[in-house]
């Protein structure tokens, strides 16, 4: 059951959902039309968004006209996006800029919410959203990103040179040390970031400083950028059934 105080933070700051879906890709072709488990990944994040308990609108950055159709067949807002934001240079940051500046983003009060959601990220789903909201409707911090639990340590790597010797990459060497007796790591894996106007504007860019870690398994942190991801995660759906 939700608190009177989260229910009172979601009528007086909206939370609206962005998924950035170019047409190119480098690695995959086309690869936010690819389906995993009979869905497209474009398809996947926009039902995370849209059944979310939070989230009050939904809108699809893309510079591809089928992309967009498809957007608005899935009951999405589609903000046309200029072609020099969609190719392999462009920045995140230059996306949510373009939304934050279109007819649909000028609305936006300072202290409301956005969420970030790529399509790359299919096992990310509505629960996790609500999860990493409430996260950050119940801290002061700036915003939310969600991370996996690194298993391996910088701190245990090794500098190989041109005839095969190996040294250690850093000082202290900690490659015989337990893992249980370093500090975790964690590091971002896409699926999730959710942080105010505000926080954006002043950051000039997705606040990381001050955000909140919202931690997910394995598995929904799947990432696709290779034609072996997205391999993997249609083994993933057809064993797991989702």
């Amino acid at each position: 059951m939700l608190c009177a105080s989260t229910r009172l933070y979601c009528v007086e700051r909206k939370v609206v959902a962005l998924i950035p879906a170019r047409g190119g890709s480098s690695g995959v072709l086309r690869k936010n039309l690819a389906e995993v488990g009979g869905f497209s990944l474009l398809a996947r994040a926009c039902l995370s968004s849209q059944t979310s308990i939070y989230v009050s609108e939904t809108y699809v950055s893309s510079d591809d006209p089928e992309m967009l159709s498809l957007s608005e067949k899935m009951g999405a807002c589609a903000v046309e996006r200029p072609s020099e934001l969609a190719n392999d240079f462009a920045r995140a940051e230059g996306v949510v800029e373009h939304f934050l500046d279109c007819k649909y983003g000028r609305v936006l009060k300072l202290d409301d919410v956005l969420l970030y959601l790529q399509p790359t990220s299919p096992f990310r789903t509505s629960n996790h959203v609500d999860e990493a909201l409430r996260l950050l409707f119940d801290s002061s911090g700036h915003g939310v990103i969600s991370v996996k639990t690194l298993t391996e340590y910088p701190s245990k790597t090794l500098a190989q040179d041109g005839d095969g010797w190996l040294r250690s990459n850093r000082a202290p060497y900690e490659g015989a040390a337990n893992r249980q007796d370093l500090d975790p790591l964690v590091y971002p894996n896409g699926a999730i970031y959710a942080f105010t106007v505000r926080s954006f504007r002043e950051a000039e860019g997705f606040p990381v400083e001050g955000s909140k870690a919202f931690v997910m398994d394995a598995m929904s942190s799947i990432d696709i950028d290779t034609p072996e991801d997205l391999e993997i995660a249609r083994g993933v759906a057809i064993y797991a059934g989702i």
